[in-house]
């Protein structure tokens, strides 16, 4: 009698595990404790998250000859591969509670007692956390009972004595094979960042982040605390990560940390009173993911900074020369003349800088506009130049026509005129890698009047492109 009552219990109770984590987590998972072959069955997971909030990841470890499809996810991605189940949130459900669901098919030649283990990790306190889920024990098929008929009192002590020694190797052995071989082979990667920072003027800066990963995959984050001065920051170049920029904070976020060598990400920043070196020495820090753990490295000054752009358009003297030059033509000419008609010579030399001057910042000046237009941006500084020799000299740049315009108290040098974002960030992209120019970056305007990406991005209804 007590071995039918055990063995109706096994095929009707469903196994219910809770668990509690240290931020006030709870989970719930209930999965049937007896299936035959070939049965289809649901795993279901109750999340009370509490205040736990954006990125959140499970994965459970499936026994061979079952195969997961994903029926609940709550806004996560779902795959199955290689036997384990992953579900994966960009941002928590917004609700405390929640509950996911997916069906399980078990092979038709699937027998005995098998085991799902797995593990929950979320962000808290910018802090990466990482617990064991509930352990789900399934038969398979019938189990096996004693076939001789014992006393009552054999069969009470059969079931206490027995049953905790066909549980406890299969747990024990689920944390040998899983875990410990993992941490023993693989050597804890060097990781390095450093940062440089390049004022662009105007109040500008252009912070440019070099992460050497050395292999490393899966989520990662790069973060950095502004100084109180900075208003605004804008992304350059993300690498596909998430860029945000909150309470002072820019953040870099990768699902899966790209496999560059180094990952080269920069971002501008935009405030009062900022100075390059307050923006080079500011706390910030890259951090991954290895042996489900969180490291962090330090971002740090690289020794190799770049110069302002300032100094650079300041200290060329070419818009000066021309009317030197035209002074020292002019005044022979003006002594040695005893007749009125030699100072015909003076009409005609003395025009000729100034035709020669004049034309540069003349053609530069872009026609009227009409509409969203898009440039990018080179350089800039307080200063004229002497545009197509100055850039050819100091940076080999040759492509034009070179526009300026003045901004803020600034004179500003760009290129090209594009109707669409994606045209301008593909220029952009290509005078980046061909030159050393302190910028470029893509500037826009709405009839002829600055204004920034963003706005422009609204007004046309085009999409950010990373």
């Amino acid at each position: 009698m007590l071995k039918g009552l055990i063995l109706f219990s096994n095929l009707i109770l469903a196994l219910i595990v809770n668990v509690i984590f240290g931020e006030g987590v709870q989970v719930t998972q209930n999965s049937p404790s007896q299936v035959n072959p070939g049965d289809e069955f649901i795993v279901e997971l109750i999340i009370n998250k509490t205040d736990v909030s954006g990125f959140a990841k499970i994965v459970q470890e499936l026994p061979k000859g079952f195969t997961a499809e994903a029926i609940e996810t709550q806004g996560a991605s779902f795959t199955f591969n290689d036997n384990k189940v992953k579900l994966i949130w960009m941002a928590l459900p917004t609700g405390n509670e929640f509950i996911i669901k997916y069906k399980i098919t078990v092979g038709p030649d699937v027998e005995g007692k098998k085991t799902i283990t797995g593990k929950f990790a979320y962000l808290y306190n910018n802090e990466r956390k990482t617990i064991d889920l509930p352990v789900s024990e399934i038969m398979v098929g019938e189990e096996e009972l004693v076939e001789e008929t014992p006393t009552e009192t054999e069969e009470e002590t059969i079931v206490e004595e027995t049953t905790p020694t066909i549980l406890e190797p299969v747990m024990a052995e689920a944390v040998e094979t899983t875990l410990e071989p993992v941490v023993e082979q693989i050597p804890l990667p060097i990781v390095s960042a450093e940062r440089k920072v390049t004022d662009m003027g105007d109040g500008t800066f252009k912070v440019e982040i070099n992460i050497n990963q050395n292999g490393i995959d899966g989520f990662a984050k790069a973060q950095e605390q502004l100084p109180s001065g900075a208003t605004m920051a804008n992304d350059i170049e993300t690498k596909n990560s998430i860029f945000s920029y909150v309470d002072q904070q820019a953040k870099f976020v990768w699902m899966s940390v790209p496999k560059d060598d180094p990952i080269y990400i920069s971002y501008t920043v935009t405030g009062n009173n900022l100075t390059a070196a307050e923006l080079r020495n500011m706390d910030g820090n890259f951090a991954y993911l290895f042996n489900e753990e969180t490291m962090k490295v330090k971002i740090i000054a690289s020794e190799e900074q770049p110069q302002s752009i300032e100094p650079l358009v300041e200290t060329v003297p070419e818009p000066i020369e021309p009317e030197s030059v035209a002074k020292i033509e002019a005044e022979p000419i003006a002594e040695t003349a005893t007749e009125p008609i030699e100072t015909e010579p003076i009409v005609e030399v003395t025009p000729e800088p100034i035709e020669e001057t004049i034309p540069e910042p003349t053609t530069s000046i872009p026609e009227p506009q009409t509409g969203v237009l898009y440039k990018v941006q080179i350089c800039a500084g307080h200063d004229p130049v002497n545009t197509d020799p100055y850039f050819k000299s100091a940076f080999s740049f040759s492509e034009g026509p070179i526009m300026l315009e003045n901004h803020e108290g600034w004179i500003k040098y760009t290129i090209g005129g594009f109707d669409t974002y994606k045209t301008a960030r593909e220029r952009r992209s290509v005078v980046t890698a061909g030159y050393e120019l302190p910028g470029p970056f893509v500037s826009a305007y709405n009839d002829g009047t600055r204004i920034t990406v963003q706005e422009a991005l609204m007004i046309t209804n085009q999409q950010w492109i990373q």
